[in-house]
């Protein structure tokens, strides 16, 4: 059995471009063919270039050019109509996605809209388009596999992408799985049939290679490294915090210790068992987990990212932790403690954000509250409560002090 070698191969297909076939899957079918044909005289005893003519020849003058128009002409309306129509959902998704990315980079509203609607329209508009129109441009089964392959390693990298941006669980799994698919399935299926192509050959490992070293460089450089080193340091300033929180807690106590009878300690134990326990019923609603667990959940373990519905649905409805109820919990200890001297207020103010004055529902309650800055701002909310209460009991300790020495003088004066 006479067989071909890459050389030869690369004649006819060179042969074949040179007499007008431009059409990709007309000239790897009519390579095929020809390659066959060849084949079949040279096992006659007939050289290659021989071989090559003879078969040139059987079909006719200008037979292959007249065999593309023809091929052409078949061509079936819709698909080249859903062609375009996927190349136009191609343009207009990239645009928006690396406009998300401008605005993100800029710090602009809007950026996370904007990247979302692209990456949805590559993920799940442009790219199943793109994968029925391969499917109905080659005969190919084992050319379509590629396809799918490497389409399919795409669309599971744009999730990857979407889930990492939304913070949610399994972004990283996501995009290993996309960039093993299109580097072990994808690339070698593609490379057996485009790179044995001469003129294809530079391209073809151009592109595999800019294609492989954006998709490390994306997640490798930018996506990874930045995230753990943002967690990291996110981890660290709430363990201080956390810490902060502990010492405040022991000196108020064991300041409010000496002073019995005293309604303020009692309205400030009440008020930050129910800041714990708003605490605690916001991580279980957007965590999925157990009280007792949720109870001593640290952030570096918490999806930040994920159980939004669930947080904002018990903010909304849960009869007890609920951001009215957290506002008049506070008046009212502001109340109290107004009447030992604390002046300034504690809650309930406007917040200025980015887009103008929000208020202070909206700014640590509403649309764009995650776990993490709820818990942020309660666990901050406990420290400042510990430290108000702190300097209210020293100031009752000095009225208390100063009354008594008062008192002392008047009797020793009589």
């Amino acid at each position: 059995m006479v067989s071909l070698s890459d050389n030869q191969i690369d004649t006819i297909h060179d042969l074949l471009l040179g007499r007008g076939i431009t059409l990709d899957s007309l000239r790897f079918d009519l390579l095929d063919h020809v390659c066959c044909m060849v084949e079949e005289k040279m096992e006659t005893g007939v050289n290659f270039q021989l071989a090559l003519k003879d078969s040139i020849q059987q079909f006719g003058e200008d037979g292959l050019h007249k065999t593309q128009e023809a091929t052409l002409s078949l061509l079936n309306s819709k698909s080249i109509i859903m062609k375009k129509i996927s190349a136009v959902l191609g343009i207009i998704s990239s645009v928006l996605a690396c406009a998300g990315g401008l605005f993100k980079i800029m710090h602009w509203p809007g950026a996370n809209v904007l990247l979302l609607s692209g990456i949805v329209g590559i993920v799940f508009l442009y790219l199943p388009m793109l994968i029925i129109v391969k499917f109905r441009e080659t005969e190919s089964t084992l050319l379509k596999f590629s396809y799918v392959a490497g389409l399919f390693g795409a669309m599971v990298n744009g999730l990857g992408a979407l889930f990492k941006l939304m913070h949610f669980p399994g972004a990283n799994f996501l995009i290993i799985t996309s960039l093993l698919i299109i580097g072990l399935i994808f690339m070698p299926i593609y490379f057996t049939h485009a790179v044995r192509l001469a003129e294809n050959k530079l391209s073809n490992l151009a592109f595999a290679g800019v294609l492989l070293v954006a998709l490390f460089l994306l997640y490798g450089l930018t996506g990874a490294g930045n995230s753990s080193t943002m967690s990291d340091s996110v981890y660290v300033m709430h363990q201080n915090l956390m810490d902060e929180i502990d010492r405040a807690q022991t000196e108020r106590k064991e300041a409010f210790a000496g002073l019995p009878g005293n309604d303020l300690s009692l309205k400030t134990e009440k008020l930050l068992d129910y800041i714990s326990g708003f605490r605690t019923h916001a991580i279980m609603m957007s965590q999925n987990v157990p009280e007792e667990e949720a109870r001593d959940m640290n952030i570096r373990n918490m999806y930040w990212g994920t159980g939004i519905k669930g947080l904002h649905r018990m903010l909304d409805e849960h009869p007890q932790y609920n951001p009215g109820t957290l506002r008049k919990r506070l008046q009212n200890w502001q109340a109290q403690a107004a009447e030992y001297g604390l002046a300034n207020q504690l809650c309930c103010e406007p917040v200025q954000g980015p887009e103008g004055e929000l208020s202070w529902e909206e700014a640590h309650f509403g649309h764009s509250c995650t776990i993490l800055s709820l818990v942020s701002f309660l666990d901050q909310l406990q420290l400042e409560i510990n430290q108000k209460s702190l300097h209210l009991a020293w100031q009752i300790r000095y009225q208390k002090g100063a009354s008594q020495t008062a008192s002392d003088t008047i009797v020793q004066a009589s």
